[in-house]
């Protein structure tokens, strides 16, 4: 399985997009490029607190579908590099087939114990 490496307060490491096929999983935020988990996951990280920035050639700008498989976890993506601009919220355990108004817009993100 091929996953997107994610340092805290640096930039997402390049590696090949998983196939939507490699489920999300447990305790695991992924986020994919189209609708409904399909086309390639961009994002796969283990629910750890921290700020990410989304590479721009993988994914920044392209996500349209996430999964959130933590039980304590919580994920705030945002429409600019360094955590600015309209924002989207994930919540523990959620899953969106789609990001209504946010479509195509993610380029950092924040995870943070919610519960």
């Amino acid at each position: 399985m091929a996953l997107v490496a994610m340092v805290p307060l640096g930039v997402v490491g390049l590696s090949a997009p998983a196939s939507a096929g490699e489920w999300c999983g447990w305790n695991e935020i992924c986020m994919f490029e189209d609708a409904l988990y399909r086309g390639d996951r961009y994002v796969s990280h283990t629910a750890v607190p921290g700020r990410y920035q989304i590479d721009w050639w993988n994914g920044d700008n392209e996500i349209s579908s996430a999964m959130n498989n933590s039980f304590d976890f919580c994920v705030r993506l945002y429409d600019n590099d360094d955590w600015t601009g309209a924002t989207y919220t994930i919540g523990y355990d959620e899953v969106h087939s789609t990001l209504p108004g946010f479509n195509d817009r993610a380029e950092s993100f924040i995870v943070w114990r919610c519960r």
